[in-house]
């Protein structure tokens, strides 16, 4: 890792600690406590929101929502078949693997 992303990853640790502890002692909930706070639903209903005020382009809400819905997805849902997978081999030229 860089030496400067290695400097703002401690920076981000320790003010993610400060802030946690601050929380606390003014009395919030941390961020752990308050997880599962909002529901599916709520968020789907948020990102809906967004769209409407233009905050939020289409591709980015669709994204979004799939992404929410993925963990309803079975594995045959999102695979691809072997026989359908198309691939280069490794050792190919880039013109040989154009053509």
């Amino acid at each position: 890792m860089v030496p400067a992303a290695k400097a703002a990853r401690r920076f981000s640790v320790v003010l993610n600690g400060a802030s946690s502890v601050l929380l606390k002692l003014l009395g919030f909930p941390s961020l752990h406590d308050a997880e599962g706070a909002l529901s599916e639903e709520e968020i789907l209903g948020m990102l809906a929101q967004a769209y409407a005020r233009g905050s939020l382009s289409n591709e980015k809400k669709r994204l979004l929502e799939r992404v929410m819905r993925f963990s309803e997805a079975t594995a045959r849902q999102v695979m691809v078949p072997r026989l359908d997978v198309v691939f280069l081999d490794a050792d190919m030229a880039v013109e040989d693997a154009i053509s």
